[in-house]
């Protein structure tokens, strides 16, 4: 195993950077999971868990995305390059906006970033069928 060169090689700045995202949006979904189960009122509480939830399940989605990303090459590689991007706006609008919501603050993130966050689903299925399908056999 510590021969493998997969191993050897270091991730790529994309990959550390998504990595780094993600590790950043963990940490401020367990904040927020915090904040909503012992310092809001029902209705925030339920939106700050909501955003939790999701923003946590999409870090880790994030940092699976960016450990396959450097193996990914050609359209596949811009397609996940796409797809990080989508996912990242997709948190920050969906999320956020849930956030924004749950302190009373009218916003058009959650539906913008609920968009971003179901084309990068299908931008990551695009990407692994093309990376599927120009493999070497």
């Amino acid at each position: 195993m510590a021969n493998d060169p997969l191993l050897q090689r270091a991730l790529s700045r994309i990959a550390l950077a998504t990595i780094a995202f993600a590790a950043l949006t963990g940490a401020g979904a367990v904040m927020l999971g915090a904040l909503a189960g012992h310092g809001l009122e029902e209705t925030a509480a339920r939106l700050a868990r909501i955003a939790s939830h999701y923003a946590l399940v999409h870090a880790a989605v994030l940092i699976g995305v960016a450990l396959i990303f450097d193996r990914t090459r050609g359209w596949a590689r811009h397609l996940m390059t796409l797809a990080i991007i989508l996912f990242a706006t997709g948190i920050i609008g969906f999320c956020g906006g849930l956030v924004f919501l749950a302190f009373e603050i009218n916003a058009w993130g959650p539906q913008l970033g609920g968009m971003a966050l179901i084309t990068a689903w299908i931008t990551l299925a695009a990407a692994a069928i093309c990376a599927f399908c120009t493999r070497q056999r």
